[in-house]
């Protein structure tokens, strides 16, 4: 096993990639939080389980992005305490979302298979009270063992980039595995086995007994686009496989591995793949549950509509006071009053308005400034 050298193991440009991820994923969750607030008609149990979820994967990307800018901003050694802070805040909201996405599919699973006994009232207190309190507990643990953060000031440690993670004690390969697969590998695996299997057998169970009836049909509580999170599964497979892989290439033993300068060659370049991936996924929840969700799309393109057509029945009024302006003083002969163009005295004849054309109108104002101007100045 090998760990992270300090001084040469952050690729290139890794930080700034990852501080646009983190960006992104951070402004994904603001807008599922949004939708929830202002949409009520999605707010049905799953929906509510998403927003749970949103806020463990808003503080993932937040401790990310907070550590790239603190690394970025402080030259000298690096604060031991920040570290095991971030990868504390970061590690617990990881295995938040990985509890929190079984319980979805769980959820979805168990309202297809049992549609008039499904524990509604039951699914959001214990889903939220098993995934928020199981982490805590495997935190509190790794804590007391110190193996979370770094060792000392800019010694060696598990994480990408700027982000710690687990303390690297190459005297102890076997403790520094098994806590990085405790708290979080481990249950990041079996996130992508139990999601997948219940997916599958989800659909199977709608394709056989329910003969692909929709998700509403089968069960009230259920919304059509519920089915979106299906593909959960496959989209944290795909963002999180790259640390995996980075994973399994540490448990391998530097002796029986031979080519250690290939080997960290192949994890420099899995590192920009993971800085990408590990923070983006409330980003990814917001594609799949706003913009590809037919109701909230459709809120949402419904408001930009009508944003956009206040603003023409704005204009429209505009233009149509302003004709009103002109019209409201139109002479039985269809001549114009262009009183509001012109002073009000130099459009008057004997106290009463003069009508014509407004070139008319202007040829007189000039006339009678300039006889004006030369009465005064004689």
């Amino acid at each position: 096993m090998y760990c992270n050298n300090p001084n040469n193991t952050t690729p290139a440009n890794v930080e700034a990639i990852s501080a646009v991820s983190c960006t992104l994923s951070i402004l994904g969750a603001i807008v599922i939080f949004m939708t929830y607030i202002f949409i009520p008609e999605i707010r049905n149990t799953t929906r509510k389980l998403v927003t749970c979820l949103t806020v463990a994967d808003f503080f993932t990307p937040l401790g990310y992005l907070t550590s790239i800018i603190y690394h970025e901003s402080k030259t000298g050694p690096k604060d031991t305490l920040f570290c095991t802070i971030q990868s504390v805040v970061t590690t617990y909201s990881s295995l938040v979302s990985f509890f929190l996405t079984v319980a979805i599919a769980l959820h979805l699973f168990l309202a297809v298979l049992r549609p008039q006994n499904s524990p509604r009232g039951l699914i959001l207190p214990v889903a939220n009270i098993i995934s928020w309190g199981i982490p805590a507990i495997i935190i509190s643990v790794a804590l007391a063992e110190n193996m979370l953060g770094r060792e000392a000031n800019d010694s060696t440690t598990i994480g990408t980039g700027s982000w710690c993670w687990v303390k690297c004690r190459e005297s102890d390969t076997h403790k520094t595995l098994f806590y990085m697969y405790f708290t979080g590998k481990g249950f990041e695996l079996q996130c992508y086995l139990y999601t997948a299997a219940l997916y599958v057998l989800m659909k199977l169970r709608i394709h056989l007994v329910h003969r692909h009836r929709s998700l509403h049909t089968i069960q009230p509580d259920l919304r059509d686009d519920d089915q979106n999170f299906v593909y959960v599964w496959l989209v944290l497979l795909m963002i999180r496989i790259w640390g995996t892989i980075r994973f399994f290439l540490r448990a391998i033993p530097k002796s029986a591995s031979g080519v250690n300068d290939e080997m960290e060659r192949v994890d420099n370049a899995l590192t920009y793949f993971q800085a990408i991936g590990d923070p983006s996924q409330a980003f990814c929840n917001c594609i799949l549950f706003c913009l590809l969700d037919g109701d909230v799309r459709a809120k949402i393109l419904g408001c930009i509509s009508c944003r956009a057509s206040d603003k023409q029945t704005n204009y429209m009024d505009t233009v149509e006071d302003t004709e009103n302006d002109f019209t409201s003083g139109v002479a039985p002969n269809g001549n114009v009053d262009c009183s509001l163009l012109f002073d009000h005295n130099s459009i008057k004849d004997n106290g009463r308005r003069r009508y014509g054309s407004c070139g008319e109108l202007l040829h007189d104002s000039v006339n009678d400034s300039s006889e004006r101007l030369y009465t005064s100045t004689r």
